[in-house]
């Protein structure tokens, strides 16, 4: 197998490519979607895809958690879920060889989808005490800024308002976005905080204000990923490990 040149590259990919599945929405998501795995020197490694059965209705299930948290809420959730068993599986597929991992969203994946929908994950959240403070705010143009740390501003937010800024979630956002800017709207006591602008890294005019850098998003979305290095496996068997630790009792 030819050597696994750092970082691998995750692509996005709407037909998900080799899977003969009906095309179906589950909500603003189509499936069946997916990711392309390629090396850093273009060489495809795998692709996964993402379906769901409908004989055990998690639809039914998921339509509750739409209800609840709103529709970008649980597409969110579901792209997220998508990614992170593709990460996982990276290792083991680009080490096998294996081309092809199909996800299968069943109904015990149910509860670990709402956890995501409930939660959004951001980099820029910096925790104070019991207080939580956005790192993202834009300097000189947000009012609601407080202080500083290092080179950034600190505005006060709340996890409500993050799920309201369109910042894409840590787990999902391409690895190229940089800088990106929030600042508050609207009067005090009912305000919101947005993302307004962002930079990015490889000057793709498509990063807009950053909000569609997720997957299914910009067309240039992608997540750089490092292969996790193996554990080393034992040298010695149990018995040789046991003699050699009454050898050091004895030195």
């Amino acid at each position: 197998m030819a050597t696994i040149r750092q970082p691998v590259r995750v692509r996005f990919c709407p037909c998900a490519p080799g899977l003969q599945l009906g095309a179906k929405r589950l909500f603003g998501v189509s499936l069946p979607f997916g990711f392309e795995v390629f090396q850093a020197d273009g060489g495809q490694l795998l692709y996964t895809a993402v379906s769901y059965k409908e004989v055990i209705g998690p639809g039914a299930q998921l339509a509750a958690l739409r209800e609840r948290y709103g529709d970008g809420a649980v597409d969110g959730a579901l792209r997220r879920w998508a990614l992170r068993a593709t990460e996982r599986v990276i290792e083991e597929g680009a080490q096998s060889g294996q081309r092809k991992v199909v996800f299968e969203i069943n109904e015990h994946d149910v509860p670990v989808l709402e956890a995501l929908a409930a939660d959004k994950s951001c980099p820029y959240q910096v925790s104070e005490a019991e207080d939580l403070f956005c790192s993202a705010a834009w300097a000189g143009v947000d009012k609601t800024i407080v202080g500083t740390l290092r080179l950034k501003a600190l505005a006060p937010t709340t996890r409500h308002l993050c799920q309201g800024c369109g910042l894409p979630d840590t787990d999902e956002v391409c690895s190229h976005l940089r800088h990106p800017r929030v600042t508050y709207q609207g009067a005090e006591g009912a305000f919101a905080r947005r993302l307004v602008g962002a930079s990015c890294e490889l000057g793709r005019s498509e990063v807009g204000v950053g909000s569609s850098c997720h997957p299914g998003g910009n067309d240039c979305w992608e997540r750089l990923v490092d292969l996790k290095p193996r554990k080393p496996t034992a040298a010695y068997s149990p018995e040789q490990l046991l003699a050699a630790l009454e050898f050091l009792d004895t030195v």
